[in-house]
């Protein structure tokens, strides 16, 4: 019975064991979460300064006809390189998002591995949780009964060892007086 409450408190430490891993793995979805957020963040910043970097390029070619030609390779490089970071920003999200499929499958799959013995704790619970009842209305049919016993039923076990004793002493005279009445009888066939 007592294995069985280990069992249960072991089972009860699991639990918070594994309630606390699920919230480190919230903790960590969540700080996953606010690094892409921040990095799109980053990323639109990035294009805006790109988009305003290439409207003041555009405004100067204006402005500075003889370096026209000149700024229109450089739009073109810098189009190019826009393009190159645009490129590398859809790698990035689908590196990071790949990333982060895997991540929620690790932990969704742990999730899922540890909350399923859950289920059968659950049954396991209820099947001890019956056993510890009849075993409490077993406890309590013992102490009504330990209450009904007498100093008497004590004396009664004084009382056994002193009827044992005396059969014991009794066997000793009988057989004392079956030696006495063999030694009478050799004396009386030696007086005839």
């Amino acid at each position: 019975m007592l294995d069985k409450i280990r069992g249960l408190m072991k089972t009860s430490e699991s639990i918070d064991d594994i309630r606390s891993d699920q919230k480190k793995a919230h903790k960590e979805l969540k700080e996953l979460q606010d690094e892409i957020k921040n990095v799109k963040k980053e990323l639109i910043e990035m294009q805006k300064a790109n988009n305003d970097f290439k409207k003041s390029l555009e405004n100067s070619s204006k402005s500075f006809g003889d370096t026209a030609q000149s700024l229109n390779n450089l739009k073109t490089e810098f189009e190019r390189s826009l393009d190159r970071i645009n490129l590398l920003n859809m790698d990035l999200q689908k590196k990071m998002q790949k990333e982060l499929e895997e991540k929620v499958g690790v932990v969704v799959k742990e999730f899922k591995d540890k909350v399923s013995p859950y289920k059968d704790i659950e049954k396991l619970s209820e099947e001890v949780s019956s056993q510890l009842k009849t075993v409490v209305a077993e406890l309590q049919k013992f102490q009504a009964i330990s209450k009904t016993i007498n100093e008497k039923d004590f004396e009664l076990v004084k009382f056994g060892r002193m009827l044992e004793q005396n059969d014991s002493e009794k066997l000793d005279m009988i057989k004392k007086i079956e030696s006495l009445e063999k030694i009478m009888a050799a004396m009386k066939r030696n007086r005839q």
